[in-house]
């Protein structure tokens, strides 16, 4: 039997051991915009009920991979897990968490997929969250406009 090399990224469909990489290297960065071009999506959505902007990221997999989504929920320290029967979702919501650790993965790794115009769009709508603006009128219209051409 072949040993398994020893790698964060091969928890997939493998049990491996879960290597210390610094959440800041370039490898684990690199890795994660990848993953996130393949599996993830950005999400703006504007609840009229509430009157709520919301702004997530979202990795959907089959629940075969769960192993891989309690890694990158440990590896990133935040967001939350979903399962069902045959899927499961890792979601990051907390704007701290976009803004601080997101966003910076992506801009020192640029998405390979038209998804990059998502994630410019995305970020468009949360510099605007980050300052308040989307509690005025005008922020929230801003953010609402950039919903109907997200995903263009």
């Amino acid at each position: 039997m072949t040993p398994i090399p020893e790698s964060p990224f091969l928890c997939a469909t493998i049990v491996c051991p879960m290597v210390v990489v610094p959440i800041n290297s370039p490898e684990f960065k690199e890795w994660f915009v990848g993953f996130f071009d393949a599996e993830g999506c950005f999400y703006i959505s504007y609840k009229k009920k509430e009157d709520r902007i919301l702004l997530k990221i979202r990795i959907t997999t089959h629940i075969d991979e769960l192993p891989l989504l309690n890694f990158l929920h440990s590896k990133l320290g935040c967001g939350s897990i979903y399962k069902s029967k045959t899927k499961c979702e890792f979601v990051i919501m907390e704007q701290s968490a976009l803004i601080n650790l997101i966003i910076p993965i992506f801009e020192d790794f640029n998405l390979n997929t038209s998804k990059h115009l998502n994630y410019l769009d995305f970020k468009k709508a949360l510099e605007i969250m980050k300052g308040g603006n989307h509690l005025t009128p005008e922020g929230k219209l801003e953010i609402i406009n950039i919903k109907l051409i997200f995903g263009r």
